[in-house]
């Protein structure tokens, strides 16, 4: 959207993608085989799950190997993008993992190198990737409200609808909080670290759009992820992608790998142990992905990990027992937690 501005900052031009290996197997390839029918109670879990939750149109469970059982409502297919919301921001903080892996980043506990932020003598240069990862940046987006007040808000409408650059935008947010000490949920520190990767791109005289896509989600085999950009160009890197359930549970199986994918390693040794693991008390959030410590999902384990989005869209991973699920649901529609709980429970004591 324009909003108030003449044109878009940027010539729009097709991107050269990578696509899955054809006539191969998921999640490698672009074939998948229809799975046997899934045991009797998971027939029933779902069942319940889909009575209980109106807006859910999609559920899909799997090994790395192969797909154990999707289903789909009226309303869904196998080949209906669902909105990512902030299951992106797992995304760009798979890519982080990837920089490094790369060596265009050093550590996660560097000051983070965001483009505007080269002064040794700003406060910025105090805040690190982790910080940014784990939402304990400190930064702040204030709000002027018409009787003079000005409060911090969450910051939605300057990075989706006002039509500016979203990253210039999350560059110049205010620190009100000693970086590091409080966990706010923001989406400037994601936008920071989207501005980084975008830099270290450019710097290297690569084009971005096409290392972006070739740097995860072309070398996952992604083939449905699509990436929004704001009026400036950049991929908003806090949520703004869509893709089939079947895409992102690739996601959940480079994961459930340890980073590794068809032989290669694409992510540090050790890396899900810093991503799907929460490290400070008082909140289940992890970098930039979100853990049952608080026991939200009551019958799955505590190591539990997932990937989540503003419609009660996720990712899970649960390491221990090989399995990913990915689920999507309709925006403003309620999903039954207690019941995708069941649905889940029910996969691990049937198949892991």
């Amino acid at each position: 959207m324009l909003g108030p501005q003449a044109s878009l900052g940027f010539d729009p031009q097709p991107v050269s993608r990578r696509r899955p290996q054809p006539g191969h197997a998921w999640p490698l390839g672009d074939v998948v085989e229809t799975p046997p029918s899934p045991p009797d109670e998971i027939v029933r879990a779902l069942d319940g799950f889909f009575a209980r939750s109106g807006g859910a149109y999609g559920i899909l469970i799997a090994t790395p190997e192969r797909i154990l059982c999707e289903r789909y409502n009226a309303f869904g297919a196998a080949d209906r993008a669902t909105p990512s919301w902030s299951m992106t921001k797992a995304i760009t903080c798979t890519v982080i993992g990837r920089l490094i892996q790369e060596g265009w980043l050093a550590s996660v506990y560097d000051p983070a190198p965001a483009p505007l932020w080269r002064d040794p003598r700003a406060i910025h240069r105090v805040i690190t990737l982790d910080h940014l990862l784990r939402m304990r940046s400190g930064l702040a987006f204030p709000v002027a409200h018409g009787d003079g007040r000005v409060t911090l808000g969450f910051e939605n409408s300057a990075v989706y609808q006002d039509a500016g650059d979203a990253f210039e935008a999350a560059q110049r947010s205010i620190i009100a909080t000693v970086p590091g000490a409080v966990y706010r949920y923001i989406n400037s520190g994601l936008n920071v670290l989207g501005a980084i990767i975008r830099d270290r791109i450019e710097r290297r005289g690569l084009p971005y759009y096409e290392t972006l896509y070739g740097l995860l989600v072309d070398r996952l085999g992604m083939a449905s992820y699509q990436h929004s950009a704001d009026v400036a160009g950049n991929l908003i890197a806090s949520g703004a992608g869509f893709a089939t359930l079947r895409d992102y549970a690739k996601l959940g199986v480079l994961h459930l790998q340890n980073g590794m994918w068809d032989g290669e390693r694409l992510l540090p040794q050790g890396w899900g142990d810093y991503a799907l693991i929460a490290t400070h008390t008082g909140t289940s959030y992890a970098a930039c992905f979100r853990t049952n410590i608080d026991r939200l999902f009551p019958d799955l384990p505590s190591d539990t990990a997932w990937a989540s989005g503003a419609s009660d869209q996720r990712i899970f991973i649960l390491r221990r027992h090989r399995l990913t699920v990915a689920v999507s649901n309709e925006t403003d529609h309620s999903m039954d937690l207690l019941a995708l709980n069941q649905v889940i429970a029910t996969a691990i004591a049937a198949w892991a």
